[in-house]
């Protein structure tokens, strides 16, 4: 997540059939936008006055769990030596509760704490090329990572390293926690019906304008594709949604494309064809670090994992000369057929 301030893209107010009216609110966060619509039939408050609590609930999380930013708490905990506690915010807490969730149930696929081993590789935070490391430097950097290193005191709000030179990076989860948080207070002010949307990552809740469930689009898999080119249409309702791809973070060496997917269990760029995960569940967050996780572990076992978990479901895209598209057993209840 990029330290950027926020700015005001859009905030527009239509009105649909009968007394309801569409709020729309935009604005930058994370290092990406955000896109919020409500619907609403009595009185609220109006989009500027939303926008700037949204502002302040995004604002709280970047400050928490920004990499980019040196204050930051994630930031202040990575520079820590192995068995000091950090007293955390209920929000950072949260995530890692999520975290835990995800890590155990993908058998460690889903790791946040492989932000080394994406440095390594040229893929994270700093301006280093792309190179294939050095065996013993990747083992080094594969000994300081593992979430079970990290020790989580939820009684205490505390986190703590088991061992010196463990780091956490919740990107592949904070997107998708901030919609959640953002949602949750839309639902507190009385909004039944709205999308929440954060560098794609997504909650819907209610109908849309047209007493209709929202309907997103998953974009085709493939790094020239344009926004509009969809390979599927999704209807939810109630439920948040998060896609996960290796066709737009990539690079080549000679004919070999690697991903920016670090295969946890390796230290190496996952090697497998599955170039998109869409996963629906009950919460954004869930969805955003499940989708990472089932990137790293192949379209199969992703497949199988998926069907094992209550109130979630999947469609993983590989790139076999062509796209071959999978569901879990319930995915298909939510395309658009019409």
């Amino acid at each position: 997540m990029k330290k950027k301030s926020l700015l005001v893209l859009l905030v527009f107010i239509f009105f649909g059939c009968s007394d309801k009216r569409l709020i729309e609110i935009s604005g930058k966060t994370m290092g990406t936008t955000y896109n919020i619509k409500i619907v609403g039939t009595k009185k609220y408050p109006e989009g500027q006055v939303l926008k700037s609590e949204i502002d302040k609930i995004l604002r709280k999380i970047n400050s928490s769990m920004s990499i980019y930013d040196s204050s930051s708490t994630i930031s202040v905990f990575n520079r820590l030596e192995k068995n000091v506690e950090l007293t955390i915010e209920n929000e950072f807490l949260d995530v890692l509760k999520v975290g835990q969730q995800i890590y155990d149930s993908t058998e460690g696929y889903w790791d946040a704490t492989i932000g080394s081993l994406v440095d390594l590789w040229g893929f994270g935070t700093g301006k280093k090329e792309f190179e294939f490391p050095d065996k013993k430097e990747l083992e080094k950097k594969l000994s300081t990572t593992g979430f079970d290193k990290i020790k989580i005191m939820p009684d205490k709000n505390k986190i703590s390293k088991t061992k010196n030179n463990v780091s956490l990076n919740l990107g592949s989860i904070a997107k998708g926690y901030g919609v959640d948080l953002v949602s949750d207070y839309l639902k507190g002010l009385g909004f039944e019906d709205f999308m929440v949307e954060i560098g794609g990552e997504i909650y819907a809740s209610g109908k849309n304008i047209n007493k209709e469930k929202w309907k997103i689009g998953i974009n085709l898999p493939d790094s020239g594709a344009l926004l509009d080119e969809l390979i599927n249409i999704i209807e939810i309702s109630d439920l948040g949604v998060a896609t996960s791809g290796t066709y737009r973070q990539f690079v080549k060496s000679g004919k070999q494309k690697y991903s920016h997917i670090i295969n946890p269990k390796t230290g190496y760029p996952a090697d497998t064809c599955l170039v998109s995960v869409t996963v629906i569940s009950k919460t954004c967050a869930y969805s955003d670090g499940l989708a990472t996780g089932m990137l790293a572990m192949g379209a199969n076992k992703a497949i199988k994992l998926c069907n094992l978990l209550e109130n979630t479901e999947c469609m993983t895209i590989e790139s076999k000369n062509g796209f071959k598209v999978s569901y879990s057993k319930g995915f298909k209840e939510f395309l658009k057929t019409k």
